[in-house]
């Protein structure tokens, strides 16, 4: 687990975080002082692997792991939001949303001057 914690760059402390359990519960995991726990799936998802690498059942830490797009901690975060979220929570969510990029979008006039420094002057 330790190595899977350097791999997905991710401190026991924000890994416990993630997956709202304590640091000491991490470490005994690591340390082998616990076999197992209820939480192993959510994990092993954190740590891009399966259940079975963690419990030493194999050996691949790729072997059954999704291989697709991974996606970020932060993007696996709002997943997290979104699904713990009502239908009418969600389309609001989703409209606020779609007004901060919009609000926060550059305008086709600051495209045109990013386009224009890029051009060189003729001489």
């Amino acid at each position: 687990m330790a190595e899977r914690l350097d791999a997905a760059s991710l401190t026991q402390t924000e890994l416990a975080r993630r997956i709202g359990v304590t640091q000491g519960t991490i470490a005994h995991l690591i340390r082998g002082r616990s076999s197992g726990s209820t939480h192993l799936h959510r994990i092993a998802r954190e740590l891009h692997t399966t259940p079975g690498y963690l419990s030493g059942e194999i050996d691949d830490p790729d072997e059954g792991a999704d291989v697709g797009q991974r996606l970020s901690s932060d993007e696996l975060e709002w997943l997290e939001i979104y699904a713990r979220m009502t239908a009418s929570q969600r389309r609001l969510a989703r409209g606020l949303l779609g007004e901060l990029v919009k609000a926060n979008a550059p305008s086709n006039q600051d495209q045109t001057e990013r386009d224009d420094l890029g051009k060189s002057d003729p001489a």
